[in-house]
């Protein structure tokens, strides 16, 4: 069985010739699960965090309480 290599584009290798990737290429393969997950993880981390500091039934309007505790049922 012959398997065929893909080309080498000129210094995209390492000093020792492996064929590895350089730094930067890797950084440009990880930026769509960065992506993701600031849209998945940190966004809605920030608006729970925020509302933390609200006092909302879930219907009415939210009031904003800052440190204190809200109304009690």
């Amino acid at each position: 069985m012959t398997a065929l290599a893909p080309p080498v584009v000129k210094g995209s290798t390492t000093k020792e010739g492996g064929g590895a990737v350089k730094g930067a290429s890797v950084l440009w393969m990880s930026l769509p699960a960065l992506f993701m997950f600031a849209v998945f993880g940190i966004i809605p981390l920030l608006g729970v965090v925020l509302l933390s500091f609200t006092s909302w039934d879930g219907l009415g309007a939210i009031r904003p309480t800052g440190l204190s505790a809200g109304p009690r049922s």
